[in-house]
């Protein structure tokens, strides 16, 4: 909730003890289980690896998972995970971001489980942009929106305002400061939200469908790309969307197919 988000300040980064043995880099979580690819992983999580997913089951009705036996590893490289419509993209990363739990698995990040901290435990961590912006935005000025995130972590309000302004400028928005989110299109109210979260200077930027908003002809390929890539920068990517269509292939490092489970 947003007050209990107002009150947690930015955690540290604590030290990275080992990950729970076992998991593999997964290329395609494929439903029922994760395909695996590459060599064992260390034992020690590595300076590099943000999260570590171990045997994660998940589903919203009891007896129809949604993801069942997934493993896979993240590091700090940008990442796209794609898929079908119903696959479990916003399933996946919204459990990255503890919007969800898991019914059984792990997730870690930085070495430490995360499956049981709330959303604002990770505020100052795990950015999250959702789909829709309109599910987002709340207030009625582009400067305060993308001001509350980081002033509600913790970050005093001269190094807020510097981040908001950098966000402004990463996403276009310079100039727009004073108007109303819900007065500019869609794609402007995208930004909105993408320049609130990105303010607030988070380890992590999950962009939920960013990539729906080429494959809807709402932006360019090129735009998008240079957002993702200035971003990248300063704070690890990972976002979804259906397919990447070739003018995207470089946007990621590393991409993760992920295929709906097939009712038995």
């Amino acid at each position: 909730t947003v007050e209990e988000a107002a009150g947690v300040l930015r955690e540290k980064r604590l030290g990275a003890p080992a990950c729970a043995d076992g998991g593999e880099r997964a290329h395609k979580a494929a439903g029922v289980e994760a395909a695996q690819a590459g060599g064992p992983a260390e034992s020690a999580v590595s300076s590099d690896e943000q999260f570590c997913i171990e045997n994660l089951d998940f589903s919203y009705l009891a007896d129809v998972p949604v993801l069942k036996n997934l493993n896979m590893k993240l590091d700090k490289r940008p990442t796209a995970i794609i898929g079908q419509n119903g696959a479990g993209k916003t399933t996946l990363v919204k459990l990255l971001k503890g919007l969800l739990k898991p019914v059984s698995g792990s997730i870690y990040f930085h070495g430490e489980d995360i499956s049981g901290k709330t959303v604002a435990m990770l505020a100052g961590n795990v950015g999250y942009v959702f789909q829709n912006p309109d599910d987002q935005i709340f207030k009625y000025n582009v400067m305060d929106e993308i001001l509350f995130g980081p002033l509600n972590i913790g970050m005093d309000a001269e190094r807020a305002k510097k981040e908001a302004e950098r966000a402004l400028k990463l996403t276009g928005l310079t100039g727009k400061e004073k108007e109303n989110p819900y007065d500019l299109e869609l794609y402007e109210r995208k930004m909105t939200a993408i320049a609130s979260v990105l303010a607030m200077d988070t380890d992590v930027l999950i962009l939920d469908e960013v990539l729906g908003l080429v494959e809807k002809g709402i932006v360019s390929a090129e735009e998008v790309h240079e957002l993702l890539g200035e971003a990248s920068d300063s704070t690890e990517l990972i976002f979804t969307g259906i397919k990447l269509c070739p003018e995207m292939m470089d946007w990621a490092d590393d991409v993760y197919q992920i295929t709906a489970l097939k009712e038995s």
